[in-house]
């Protein structure tokens, strides 16, 4: 709207306005409207930018359109624009996102032909997609790689991949490890590292280290949410320990944890399990 006024009253939209409107039509998933303004700056003459281009192919790839994505890059690299790493790494981003972890890591290792550094972004989506294809040594390796790079200070956001493709994988030591690793280097541990953490452990019915965990994070000061409690809730429940369940499930209140559908659903899966739903059904309504 303020686009068209601007014309009907005369002033004429920089390369900045028409940029600042590519970036809505992409974040608003109206790519198609982006390439539209794309052509207005072309016809007027303004030199596109890496920015520019960068906003087109970040779009791209939020739509899954990465083949499409790649096409905008050679003509990117065709005008002679400078790549940068937002480039690279949204790229890399969009190629996980698609499964193409083969092509997003063969994409970080070329960024330093076009003189750009690798950054924690750069391998945190192919360390994170590696871990849920299940290829945790692959990961591993990776991981260390970037340890040695200079330039790159891991974050808790990898180590939260790493220790959750762990536990998915039953190697719940090496979890504790990096989890040890992580605090060590003065990285704390989300809400999303210690979710990982129990569910492994819960999943391979270590339900005290699961427990420990729990007050673990809280001793940290890091609130456990409806998601690490349903996980815990949900064991409980099919290792049928029905009062361990309830006691978790009353315990959300006195912290003031607000319980989800799924928490709902798996104390009442429990419950009716247990044949005691009728007793605690007042509790629950």
């Amino acid at each position: 709207m303020l686009y068209k006024k601007m014309n009907f009253v005369g002033v004429q939209p920089d390369i900045y306005t028409l940029s600042i409107l590519i970036n809505c039509c992409c974040q608003l998933g109206k790519v198609d409207h982006g390439f539209c303004l794309l052509g207005e700056i072309i016809k007027r003459g303004y030199h596109l930018d890496t920015v520019t281009f960068n906003t087109l192919i970040r779009g791209l790839c939020l739509q899954e359109k990465i083949d499409f994505a790649f096409k905008v890059f050679a003509k990117m690299t065709d005008m002679g624009n400078q790549l940068d790493a937002i480039t690279c790494n949204t790229l890399i981003h969009g190629l996980c996102r698609a499964g193409k972890v083969g092509q997003a890591l063969q994409l970080k290792n070329k960024m330093v032909n076009w003189n750009c550094i690798p950054t924690v972004v750069s391998y945190t989506p192919i360390i994170g997609a590696l871990c849920k294809g299940g290829s945790v040594d692959d990961a591993l390796i990776l991981f260390s790689e970037m340890l040695r790079d200079l330039n790159v200070v891991p974050d808790v956001v990898v180590y939260s991949s790493l220790i959750n493709g762990l536990c998915n994988s039953g190697r719940l030591n090496e979890a504790k490890r990096l989890l040890d690793e992580m605090v060590s280097r003065g990285i704390s541990g989300n809400v999303t590292t210690y979710s990982c953490i129990i569910h492994g452990h819960c999943k391979h019915g270590r339900w005290g280290e699961a427990r420990r965990y729990l007050y673990e994070m809280m001793d940290r000061g890091i609130s456990p949410d409806s998601v690490t409690f349903g996980i815990l809730i949900n064991s409980r429940c099919k290792d049928g320990m029905i009062e361990d369940a309830w006691g978790l499930f009353e315990f959300m209140d006195k912290i003031n944890i607000k319980r989800d559908q799924i928490t709902y659903n798996s104390m009442m899966d429990g419950l009716c399990f247990a044949g005691r739903l009728q007793r605690r059904l007042i509790y629950l309504t």
